[in-house]
């Protein structure tokens, strides 16, 4: 993902030029545009949103704002956010970086095959039943014939009369 590489070398570049030599604000400028950017992936790529897809993205969002909010998160993580022109133009790199994203991901999902939705993947076919009551598909694990007449055991019991628990 170059949208990911060149939007924090970008942000990492503006927080250098404001901060002349504050290596952990220049960090945390260039780390806040990389978890915005990565959070509109990761929202993108959950799509059509479900409950079970929201979870995940709102979990992301929760624990990145709680690191920004605790302080011991925040001295753990060595994240300094200084002042509000470099976080604002690190959020303003971000959105641009989401901005391309998004026209990436509908330029690739508007190329899907027309009568199908892009988001689901193309059901597989169920296998067709054969005249001696067998099924043919592509996935045989158990044998050639699966059915009552592929074993032995099965053919005995199946019979009144025959085998251990007739």
């Amino acid at each position: 993902m170059r949208c990911h590489g060149g939007s924090g070398q970008t942000s990492y570049t503006v927080a250098r030029s404001v901060y002349d030599g504050n290596l952990a604000a220049e960090t945390s400028a260039a780390t806040l545009t990389l978890f915005l950017v990565g959070l509109w992936a990761l929202a993108t790529i959950a799509r059509p949103y479900t409950w079970w897809r929201i979870l995940p993205v709102l979990a992301m969002a929760v624990a990145f704002a709680a690191v920004l909010v605790i302080p011991f998160l925040q001295e753990f993580s060595q994240l300094q956010l200084v002042g509000t022109t470099t976080p604002w133009a690190a959020i303003g790199l971000a959105t641009a970086a989401d901005l391309l994203l998004e026209a990436i991901w509908i330029c690739t999902r508007s190329a899907a095959p027309p009568g199908r939705p892009p988001d689901r993947p193309r059901p597989r076919p169920l296998p067709q039943p054969r005249h001696d009551g067998a099924t043919t598909g592509k996935s045989r694990s158990l044998g050639t014939a699966i059915g009552p007449r592929s074993h032995p055991a099965v053919t005995s019991m199946a019979q009144p009369g025959r085998g251990t628990w007739g």
